[in-house]
């Protein structure tokens, strides 16, 4: 029988989540790619004039984000093929390897440029299809195991990055190399178990899309999905600008060191937070947005900046502090696109690539403002707790759109506005229901996240009914019961009805 108080951990690892950690292979890269001078092999005055090659990589990175967001319906199709996986985890080896080779013939050849920054523009929009890609399985698989997978691939990342910084420098730049490849092999071993496509993938792979219902979880984003999206992108600025103070002396020493105190204090975040959501079975029950970190992220982003505002903190110090939520905050927006993609039915190409779009957009614009406010504090021009002020206003003021919960899956579109908390509820469950289906219903919304038509073919399930009859009670297609059928037990962690009904079995016995 399946065990519903099973912690998340148990659940993410019975589902075949080991697998799904290769994404921290790609963390580690880009870890390893920007808070490190490995790929920059030379000495300090050439790495100088070659830091600014991964703007050109962030510019790549972003613009391919944002246009496989809009092109998603064309391209996501694509995204879990052989040779795509292939080519981006080939390109970003390729581009990889490209940097420091124009690094060390930047000294005696007109071409190193050219090398360094066609190996960053390579290494920008492959990077950026290997991510979508893996957030395209991830999914498949809702947002807890979305929110353990993340974090367990952060800590890999961070666990990679440091092993690496103790290699001697040929053998940490081949390893860097690597490990996009280690990430595709790995993407294309996780998609093998992956569950079935979903709606949109079948849609775009026919060339048509399926007849199905009016359904609240297929509703289109909310226009106010911008909120967020701006939210994402405040953050991320924050963090950039700060970023760019910690390094503003510039040289290799610097840029390892911040890199080390972020990752050090990004490890301790994601430590806490995961150690919460996989020991403690009740947070299996609740909505990803009711799961813990949003709130929090906001105090300990704020305390970065007071850090060196209302004492003499170093940067250093401001950033590792900072960095503890933010890469905390990543992890929570990787779980609300995953929860997202899943209960819109939305393309993961459009949710992934404007969540990370946002992020990768902050990298572009931050890098520019940083210098900027670094100059004009240096000729006295500014003050930094002047910016500080800035910095935290800017938190408070997208945090405020991200506060509530309830709002925050009104504004993704999870929830209709007639069944927000000011307007009626129009699910299965707001009617008087005979024989404990209403309470069937509140637990299966409320610990598996089942939509509302989701619920109402779990309801007759239970009750024994064949497919034929649901298609027929409920008006729906053949394909779209069939669908329905396989969300159900996938999201239940269930292979069979006689499974599944043991859980609602084991579901009564309890609350009776």
């Amino acid at each position: 029988m399946t065990d519903i108080r099973q912690s998340i951990a148990a659940r993410y690892c019975s589902r075949g989540g080991i697998r799904y950690i290769g994404l921290g292979f790609y963390w580690a890269w880009l870890f390893i790619a920007f808070y490190t001078s490995v790929l920059l092999p030379t000495s300090s005055s050439a790495s100088e004039s070659m830091s600014g090659i991964w703007n050109w990589a962030a510019w790549a990175h972003a613009v391919t984000l944002i246009a496989c967001a809009l092109l998603a319906r064309r391209l996501q199709p694509y995204a879990l093929r052989r040779c795509s996986i292939a080519l981006a985890s080939v390109g970003t080896c390729v581009g990889t390897l490209l940097i420091p080779l124009g690094s060390v013939l930047e000294p005696i050849s007109s071409a190193a440029m050219a090398c360094a920054a066609s190996g960053a523009l390579i290494t920008g929009a492959t990077t950026a299809w290997l991510v979508l890609s893996w957030g395209v399985l991830y999914s498949r698989r809702g947002a807890r195991f979305s929110l353990f997978g993340i974090i367990a691939s952060y800590l890999l990342g961070i666990v990679l990055y440091f092993l690496v910084q103790l290699m001697s420098e040929s053998i940490a730049i081949a390893t860097t190399a690597l490990l996009p490849a280690c990430s595709g092999m790995l993407l294309r071993a996780a998609s093998a178990i992956a569950p079935a496509t979903t709606d949109h993938d079948a849609e775009s792979e026919a060339g048509s899309p399926s007849a199905s219902e009016p359904d609240c979880a297929k509703a289109p984003f909310a226009p106010r999905v911008i909120l967020p999206l701006a939210a994402v992108l405040l953050y991320a600025l924050c963090g950039e600008v700060l970023r760019g103070f910690a390094t503003a002396p510039g040289g290799r020493a610097t840029l390892d060191g911040m890199g080390s105190l972020y990752l050090l204090g990004s490890a301790a975040g994601l430590v806490v937070m995961g150690g919460i959501i996989a020991l403690i079975p009740s947070f299996t029950h609740r909505r990803p947005s009711e799961m813990p970190g949003i709130r929090a992220t906001l105090l300990i982003m704020a305390a970065g900046f007071l850090a060196t505002t209302l004492t003499s903190a170093s940067f250093f110090f401001a950033y590792a502090v900072f960095g503890a939520a933010f890469q905390c905050f990543r992890a929570l927006v990787w779980m609300y696109s995953a929860d997202v993609t899943e209960r819109t039915g939305a393309m993961a190409f459009s949710v992934f690539g404007a969540t990370q779009g946002c992020a990768a957009l902050a990298v572009v614009l931050g890098v520019p403002i940083a210098e900027s406010l670094s100059q004009a504090v240096s000729l006295g021009a500014a003050q930094w707790s002047t910016i500080a002020s800035i910095g935290l206003f800017l938190i408070f003021s997208s945090a405020v759109i991200v506060i509530s919960p309830k709002s925050l899956e009104t504004v993704w579109g999870l929830m209709p506005k007639e069944a927000a908390p000011d307007g009626p509820r129009r699910d299965p469950c707001s009617q008087p229901a005979p024989n404990g289906e209403g309470s069937d219903c509140s637990f299966l919304l409320s610990t598996y996240g089942l939509t509302a038509r989701e619920c109402e073919v779990a309801l007759l399930l239970a009750k024994g009914r064949s497919l034929p009859f649901i298609q027929e009670e409920l008006h729906i297609a053949q394909g779209t019961a069939q669908t329905h059928l396989s969300h159900i037990y996938r999201k239940l962690g269930v292979h069979s009805r006689q499974e599944f009904l043991d859980v609602i079995e084991a579901h009564r016995n309890t609350s009776s």
